[in-house]
């Protein structure tokens, strides 16, 4: 067999096959990579060469498809990470520009709910925001600008910015 005719492109090596493989502990690997190959064989479209090889080949084949599997899992993981802190960047670069709309939220949190709210507690700075608000304002030092606490008779609907954009990060994945 020449060298053109035994090279085979990486990629076609990597590439998963038609039949799942099963990992098999080191002992048993020895004996069936013979059985593997023969199965990969008989799977592959004829048009996509077969890889051929010691056993030591098939099993750096599975090894490069576990890594790239676990490769994979991880990037899902950091991606969310990462959607959310982009998320809140915009979100804050957002507020930057033009601030919560404190007496709108409070307005539609009052509409979604069948029980009147008693209260509004707000950072300090917000105080102002809702002077059109018919709800009792409380200042509350605690809260940050653009967090708002909605207080009802059976407890209190919490509506700082924070966890108002968790729901919503939530809801997308």
């Amino acid at each position: 067999m020449s060298a053109a005719e035994a090279f085979v492109p990486l990629a076609d090596l990597l590439r998963a096959p038609a039949v799942r493989e099963r990992v098999l502990p080191p002992a048993e690997a020895a004996f069936s990579a013979e059985v593997t190959v023969s199965q990969t064989e008989a799977t592959h479209a004829p048009d996509r060469p077969v890889p051929h090889g010691a056993p030591e080949s098939v099993a750096a084949i599975r090894e490069a498809r576990l890594f790239s599997a676990r490769l994979a899992d991880a990037l899902d993981a950091r991606l969310a990470r990462l959607l959310a802190a982009i998320a809140s960047e915009i979100v804050a670069r957002e507020l930057r520009l033009a601030p919560v709309d404190l007496a709108a939220l409070a307005a539609r949190i009052a509409a979604d709910h069948a029980a009147s709210p008693l209260a509004i507690r707000v950072a300090p700075s917000d105080r102002d925001a809702l002077a059109a608000c018919d709800l009792p304002v409380i200042e509350d030092a605690v809260l940050e600008p653009g967090d708002a606490i909605v207080v009802f008779a059976a407890g209190e609907i919490d509506a700082r910015l924070g966890v108002r954009l968790a729901a919503v990060i939530e809801a997308l994945q």
